[in-house]
């Protein structure tokens, strides 16, 4: 009986881990989990961002866009304007982006990534250089159905929102 509990307590275990994985900055990989991500994506990728700024990010969702994902955006008005805001590679690469306050009247404060409605990446992290490599941040990469059905609703929602 013990061995049975202990080999079940193992598939549980197993199975969580497989649905909401946590990383950590700074140097914990959060960067390399959204490049990853958005690089493994085939046909959509909906982003809901505060500030980006980093390279790779950045990178990644051009190439997204080059290779036939469908990119959507949402950006935060004020920080979209800040000199090193990369979101006007984004609108030059005629991706489709939506840049507004939040919809309480606030900051768009949310950060979140939804790849191909399986997968959604949310968290405190801030996607941009200090994001990695000195801010405390945290990044969730979820593959709970439900929640990333959640999540796509939510960011349905913000681009509806646009005035």
């Amino acid at each position: 009986m013990t061995r049975f509990l202990v080999l079940w307590c193992l598939m549980v275990t197993a199975v969580i881990a497989q649905v909401v994985e946590a990383r950590f900055s700074p140097g914990g990989g959060c960067t390399s989990e959204m490049v990853r991500a958005i690089d493994s994506a085939t046909s959509t990728v909906d982003l809901a961002i505060y500030s980006l700024n980093h390279p790779a990010i950045t990178g990644s969702i051009l190439a997204a866009a080059r290779r036939g994902v469908r990119v959507r955006m949402v950006a935060d008005k004020t920080q979209a304007a800040g000199r090193s805001s990369k979101t006007g590679d984004v609108e030059r690469a005629k991706i489709p982006i939506h840049i507004q306050r939040g919809t309480g009247g606030g900051i768009q404060h949310l950060k979140m990534a939804i790849i191909d409605r399986k997968v959604a990446l949310a968290g405190s992290f801030s996607w941009t250089v200090p994001g990695e490599s000195k801010n405390d941040e945290i990044l969730l990469t979820i593959r709970d159905k439900p929640t990333v059905v959640r999540c796509a609703g939510k960011f349905e929602q913000l681009w509806r929102s646009q005035p």
